[in-house]
Formats: structure tokens, sequence, C-alpha cells
């Protein structure tokens, strides 16, 4: 086209100065009225997070009151008279593991070198104290489980246990030792409990009381094998793949509470008590056990101010099926009901470490064993109610390897 360029808009006509002084006027006005807004939502916004921090003020200190409500403070409070516990098991003695006893002898404080039962050779390859007891009952050898039970553990191992500066004993009994003895070389004392050798029976943990009193040792009763088993495993007294949570008996293992809780609830020495070693139970029969259980040491006078209960949280998948939510739900053994409950943890990492478990034991020392691993038990254990020691592990210190 013809022309010049045209614009793209028609230009605009100048403004008056009447105009301008308007626009101005109302620029000025809004200018004014900027800061006053400005203040107006600034409050808003200050008094917005105020109710939100006092809002999660209110939410902490209701979350810390619950919390409060489910910490066990009795049992805190025994851990603080008991605490450090420096502690030794004498496993191996009343309940009959062939791995603790050998197959040959070994070397005690008070008799020298003492055979084990499975060493016998009417033992044959007994892999647990049931079988063994009915091969050495069939040769008439009963006497052998008898001598090693003497001199297995004596008052001079408690004497140097005070020594050593050990504070604690952790003792394993089974069932069928928690009764009063036949008379020796009788039809009863030859037929035992449950295809078990009772031998002196209840006698054996007099003696260990009486010795831990006059050493100011202080000690774990531990019911180790329940009649029917808590699990098919050997630490029960009888290894059997076939056992099922059926098979076990909580009115028989009431009964062996009762009898220990009875007997010692006036020592100075028992300062805590266990109804089960390791079960492999569910929920629904170990719960119920276990407030029974709790229910019956208590009424035999074991007062929870003085007496811990201690339970088993067997392996990491205990800690949440139990210690976080069962043990602690109204249904369970709440702190308010069941006060004093202390949890026992069974650290043995360095043995089941696959494919090398010997090496791993070799070289894994105890700063890693009771170092990263233990520390998340105990970080997962923090969120429940309940204080925890450690009942068993797999690692051995310098301090504690002196013969």
């Amino acid at each position: 086209m013809g022309g010049g360029p045209r614009p793209l808009l028609p230009a605009a006509s100048e403004p008056s100065a009447t105009a301008r002084e308007r626009g101005y006027a109302r620029l000025t006005d809004a200018q004014k009225s900027a800061p006053h807004r400005s203040n107006v939502a600034g409050r808003a916004f200050l008094l917005g997070c105020a109710a939100l921090a006092l809002l999660l003020v209110v939410l902490a200190l209701l979350a810390r009151l619950a919390a409060w409500n489910r910490r066990d403070v009795v049992a805190e409070a025994w851990m603080e008279r008991h605490t450090p516990l420096y502690g030794v098991n004498v496993g191996g003695w009343l309940v009959l593991e062939k791995w603790l006893c050998g197959t040959t002898s070994l070397r005690t404080k008070c008799c020298g070198e003492v055979a084990s039962p499975y060493s016998a050779a009417a033992a044959g390859d007994s892999e647990d104290e049931f079988s063994l007891t009915a091969r050495l009952r069939a040769a008439d050898e009963l006497d052998a489980i008898d001598a090693f039970r003497s001199a297995r553990v004596s008052s001079v191992d408690f004497e140097a246990m005070a020594s050593a500066g050990v504070t604690a004993v952790r003792v394993p009994f089974p069932w069928w030792v928690a009764r009063e003895p036949a008379p020796p070389g009788s039809e009863a004392w030859r037929e035992g409990a449950g295809g078990y050798h009772v031998g002196r029976g209840i006698e054996l943990l007099d003696q260990v009381v009486s010795n831990a009193e006059r050493h100011s040792l202080s000690l774990l009763l531990e019911l180790h094998a329940a009649p029917g088993g808590q699990s098919g495993r050997q630490t029960t007294g009888r290894s059997d793949p076939t056992w099922e949570p059926s098979r076990f008996d909580a009115d028989g293992a009431l009964s062996a509470l009762r009898l220990v809780a009875t007997r010692y609830n006036s020592s100075r020495s028992v300062v805590a008590i266990s109804p089960l070693n390791e079960p492999e139970l569910p929920n629904e029969v170990l719960l119920p056990y276990y407030q029974r259980a709790y229910e019956t040491v208590r009424g035999s006078g074991m007062r929870a101010g003085q007496v811990a209960f201690v339970l088993q949280l067997y392996g990491l998948g205990a800690i949440f099926s139990l210690g976080w939510a069962a043990l602690d739900s109204p249904e369970g053994l709440p702190a308010a009901r069941y006060p004093n409950i202390i949890f026992d943890l069974h650290l043995y990492y360095g043995v089941l470490v696959p494919p090398f478990p010997a090496l791993f034991d070799r070289l894994a020392s105890p700063h890693f064993v009771a170092g990263p691993l233990v520390h998340l038990e105990s970080m997962l254990l923090d969120v429940g109610s309940r204080p925890a020691l450690t009942g068993e592990c797999d690692a051995a210190t310098e301090r504690w390897r002196s013969p």
C-alpha cells in the first residue's frame, strides 16, 4: 500500500493537567492506604502463627501425657536401683542343653573335671535331655545327671562371680526341677516327671538362692522349659520338629511358677522372674498366658515394687508384634495394670549370619555386635514404654574371658 507506516494503535490524546492531578491524587491515596492493609495482614499472619504454635504445643503436651501414662515408672525405678547389671548365665545346668554341656567333660571350680552326661556310653547319640534321660534310665545311670548337676554350679562359683565383679546371675530352670524331690532310689525317683529326671529338684534352686544371698548377688529366675514345650527346640528339653503350639501346657507352667514365686518371695536376692524362655507361640496364646503368669507371681507374694516380671522379645519381629503393640494395648499388659515389666533381649547376631557364621564369630568384634545392631534394637524399643536388659548374647569381651 502507498503512504508511510501506520501506527498499530490510534494515538492517545495528551491528558489535561486536571486529569493528571486527579490521577496523582488517586495514586497518593492508594499509597497512603497500603501500609494500613499491610499491617492488618501482618497482624493476621502473626496471630495465625501463634494459634498454630499453641495448637502444636497442646498436641505435644497431650502426646507427652499419653506417653507418660504408658510409661512403666515402677520398672524404671527398678532399673535405676539395679543398674548397671553385670551378669552371667548358669545355662547348661538344670536344662541339659547339649551344646552347652558338651560331649566329654567340663572343668569346674569345685570338683575339677566333671563328665558330661552326654559322654556316658549309654547316652548314645542323644540330642536333647529327654532322649538322654530315657537312655540313662534304661541303663540305670541316672546318677550321671545328679553328679553333673552337683558339680556344674556350686558355692565356689558364686564366690568367684562376686570376686570378678558380677552383680547378677540368670538361672534358667525347667518345670521338672520346680517340684519337691522323691526319696533317692525310690520308684518315684526313678520315674521322674514327664520322662525327665527330677533328682534333687527344687533343692537345687534353694542352693542357688542361698549362695546368691551369701555373696550379695541378684538373681533372675527363668522358666526355661515349660511342660509341652514353648517351642520345638532343644532349649525346652526336647527337640521336636513336629511340635505345635497346642502342646504348650499353660496350667503346668503356672504351677511351676507358683511354687518358685511362693518359695522365694522373701529372698533379698531374687529381684526378677521370667515366665518363659524364647517362646514361639502366637500372641493369642502368649498374651493370656503372660497375664495369668503375672497374676500368679504377684499373687504368690512377689510384689511389683521389688521383683521385676521379665518378658523376652526374641528377635526383631517380637519387638514389632509384642513390644510395640500387643503388650501395651488395653488387651495386653499395659503398665497401669501390670507394672514393673522388663523386656529381655537375646542377641545372637554372631551365630545367625550366613553363610560364614564361624568366620563372622572370629572376626566380629564385641563393639560391632554390641554396637550398631544392638543400638538399632534399642531405638526400636524406645518407642515402647518398658526398659530392657540383655539376658543372652554371643559377644564375649576380654574382661570376661579369664578362666
